[in-house]
C-alpha cells in the first residue's frame, strides 16, 4: 500500500479579512492599530533601504486600514512610486502630501536623495514643487534660520541626554543637577533672544516662520519662569485665536500658570514624576469634564495622552487620589 502526503494547501486571506479576524480571533494581540503600526514601519524601512516596490507594499496596505493625514506617508508612497515609474499613482500621492501639508511636503522636497532631477523633468511634479518654493518665499528665511538655532539649543538639555544621565545616575544625583543647571542657564539665554525677537518682528508664528517652527518661541517662554508665562499668556491665546499658533499648544502653557499660582490646570497636560519616580497627572479642575474640554481644542482624551508616560488613566482613582492629598495639605496648613 502506497502512502502517500496530503497536499498543504497554502490560504492567503484578503487584507480585509485579516482586519475582521483581528478584532475576533486574535482579541487584543493583533488589532488594526497594531496591524497598521507595523505596515507603516514596513513601509518606511523599504522606503529609507529603496525597496520601492516593497514600500509601497506596505504603504498601500497601511493605508486601506487607516486613511489619515499622514504626510511623510503619502510623500514616500509617492517617490516610491515615480521610481518606479508609475507616474499616475505617484503624482496622486505627492499631491495628497502637498495639500495636506505643504510645509513638510517642502522640507522633505529639499533632500537630493528623494527629489532627483529625473522627476522634476515632469511638469506636473515640478509645478508641485515650484508652488511650495512660492508659499515658502513669502515667509523669513533668515528668522527661520534664528529660531530653528534657538529650538536646538532649547532641547539640548532635554530628551535623549538628561533621559540618559537621570537613568545611568539617578535622579537628583551630582551628574543629574548639573544638566539642570546648564538647562536653566541655557534656558535663560534663549528668553532673552526670543524678547529681542518678539520686539523686534513681533511673535514669529504661521505668517513669519511656517507651522513647523510657530511653537518654538512658544516653547522658550514655557519653559521660562511664571511670571514671565504669565506676561505673554494673553498674546498667545490672541495668536492662537488668529491661526499664528496651535490653540491646542497653547493650552499647556495655560495648565501650566494655573498649577504655579496654586491653582489646578484644567486641561490634564501637566504631568510630573516624584524623587521615587513615580509619574502621575498633577490635580485638574473637575476631572469630569477634562476630556470634553481638551476635545473642545483638538487634544486627544487623557486616556491616550498618558500613555506617552505609561500611565494608566483611571477617572475614579485620579479623583480619589487628589482627594486624599488636598486633605493631607489641609492638615499640614494646620499644623
Amino acid at each position: 500500500m502506497i502512502h502517500t502526503q496530503p497536499h498543504r494547501i497554502k490560504i492567503v486571506l484578503p487584507l480585509f479579512i485579516l482586519l475582521q479576524l483581528s478584532n475576533t480571533i486574535w482579541g487584543q494581540t493583533i488589532n488594526k492599530d497594531s496591524l497598521f503600526n507595523h505596515f507603516f514601519t514596513q513601509g518606511h524601512k523599504n522606503f529609507a533601504s529603496n525597496n520601492w516596490e516593497l514600500a509601497n507594499s506596505y504603504y498601500k496596505k497601511a493605508f486601506l486600514i487607516n486613511k489619515g493625514n499622514h504626510v511623510s506617508s503619502f510623500f514616500n508612497h509617492g517617490i516610491s512610486y515615480a521610481f518606479r515609474g508609475i507616474i499616475d499613482s505617484a503624482y496622486i500621492f505627492l499631491e495628497k502630501a502637498y495639500l495636506t501639508d505643504w510645509e513638510i511636503f517642502y522640507y522633505k522636497t529639499q533632500s537630493k536623495k528623494l527629489w532627483d532631477e529625473e522627476l522634476l523633468r515632469e511638469d506636473k511634479f515640478k509645478y508641485l514643487k515650484d508652488s511650495c518654493n512660492k508659499k515658502y518665499s513669502k515667509l523669513d528665511a533668515s528668522l527661520i534660520n534664528e529660531v530653528m538655532q534657538i529650538e536646538f539649543l532649547d532641547q539640548l538639555y532635554r530628551g535623549f541626554l538628561s533621559d540618559s544621565v537621570r537613568n545611568e545616575f539617578g535622579r537628583g544625583s551630582v551628574q543629574d543637577e548639573i544638566i539642570l543647571t546648564k538647562r536653566r542657564n541655557q534656558d535663560q539665554e534663549n528668553l532673552q533672544r526670543v524678547e529681542k525677537i518678539i520686539a523686534t518682528y513681533g511673535y514669529p508664528g504661521v505668517s513669519l516662520v511656517g507651522k513647523k517652527y510657530s511653537r518654538v518661541v512658544f516653547l522658550v517662554i514655557q519653559h521660562s519662569n511664571i511670571p514671565t508665562m504669565v506676561k505673554y499668556l494673553p498674546l498667545l491665546k490672541d495668536l492662537a485665536q488668529k491661526g499664528e499658533l496651535p490653540i491646542k499648544t497653547v493650552a499647556l502653557m495655560e495648565d501650566r500658570v494655573l498649577l504655579g499660582e496654586g491653582k489646578k490646570q484644567i486641561y490634564g497636560s501637566q504631568i510630573m514624576t516624584d524623587y521615587n519616580g513615580k509619574t502621575f497627572v498633577r490635580p485638574i479642575e473637575d476631572p469630569d469634564n477634562v476630556d470634553a474640554r481638551r476635545a473642545a481644542i483638538g487634544l486627544n482624551p487623557m486616556a491616550e495622552y498618558v500613555k506617552t508616560w505609561k500611565i494608566t488613566w483611571d477617572l475614579e482613582e485620579f479623583k480619589r487620589e487628589m482627594q486624599i492629598n488636598e486633605e493631607k495639605n489641609k492638615t499640614i496648613k494646620r499644623e
